[in-house]
């Protein structure tokens, strides 16, 4: 019984050196909902799009086109983070609409009308 407690103890004592000298990545935090931040797509013609999200609930779209031409446009917005349910109040932007939104902390979706188009759309962008 004294070989196998030692033997049980050596065991232990290896499996906790191990476990305490695995390195861990820092992980991104993210508050499930959360739409602040800056969420990127590039689109089928090449078109680089960033969608910036402030706590102030205004944001930009900036594009930046193949051509090496680029564009902001401003906007404030309406988020409801209860019902998921987002409105970007400008008309004269392009993402001007009222969507269904689902986030992650590594993905965007917005499902919904956006007045621009006239129509409904669906848009992904990431971090």
């Amino acid at each position: 019984m004294k070989k196998f407690l030692h033997y049980f103890m050596v065991l232990a004592t290896v499996v906790m050196a191990g476990a305490l000298t695995i390195s861990c990545d820092k992980e991104e935090t993210f508050e499930s909902g959360n739409i602040v931040g800056s969420w990127n797509q590039t689109n089928d013609a090449g078109t680089k799009i960033v969608v910036t999200f402030n706590k102030d609930s205004t944001g930009s779209v900036a594009y930046s086109f193949t051509n090496g031409d680029s564009r902001v446009e401003n906007f404030t917005y309406d988020y409801h983070k209860d019902n998921r349910y987002l409105k970007v109040l400008e008309t004269s932007c392009q993402l001007c609409g009222e969507y269904d939104i689902s986030v992650s902390a590594k993905r965007i979706e917005l499902n919904g009308f956006n007045y621009y188009v006239g129509d409904y759309v669906w848009y992904v962008f990431t971090r």
